[in-house]
């Protein structure tokens, strides 16, 4: 069975390069691994696996999901050294600390529940939560594609669900989260 042609553009319009130079992937790789000895990690909401492969070009072991299918078999496709399973950010299918470090890119406003997707990020990973998201919005945007979180959101709801640290580091275009467990 062929895939539909929606499909194929939805994979082509999220890895063009443009979408990976506003995402900054290099860049945000790099922020998230130099915070501490990270040998695996957990890319939640990985979607073609962008992310995932970014990560496991630099060594480490990554796990990708993703609660839609056909995006995990296109991650599976794309970057077959990856283990890619279907699941939802707000019940990873992992054991408490399981991995050092859990990923969330541009993930945490499409979740249904951001304080529950935050709080099994915490429960899974011993070192580190990365967030990436949307800055706020501001004045002059037009209306936001989907949610965006304010600084002061993101902090209390990291506070709230038992984070030590929280850092922000404002990119370009995106905001990096690095919650330390």
């Amino acid at each position: 069975m062929s895939r539909p042609e929606a499909y194929d553009e939805k994979i082509t319009k999220l890895r063009r390069t443009a979408r990976i130079a506003q995402l900054e992937v290099e860049r945000v790789v790099g922020l998230c691994l130099g915070t501490s000895r990270i040998t695996d990690l957990l890319d939640v909401g990985t979607g073609s696996g962008l992310f995932a492969e970014a990560f496991a070009l630099r060594g480490v072991k990554v796990f990708g999901l993703d609660p839609d299918p056909d995006m995990i078999r296109a991650a599976r496709c794309l970057v077959p050294a990856v283990s890619f399973h279907v699941a939802a950010a707000e019940a990873l299918p992992f054991a408490e600390r399981a991995v050092d470090a859990c990923f969330m890119g541009m993930v945490l406003h499409e979740t249904a529940d951001p304080d529950r997707s935050l709080l099994e990020a915490r429960r899974v990973a011993r070192n580190l939560v990365a967030v990436l998201e949307w800055p706020p919005a501001m004045p002059t945007d037009p209306p936001p594609p989907a949610r965006r979180f304010d600084y002061e959101e993101i902090d209390r709801v990291g506070r709230r669900t038992g984070f030590r640290d929280i850092s922000l580091f404002p990119l370009t275009d995106m905001v990096l989260y690095r919650m330390m467990v």
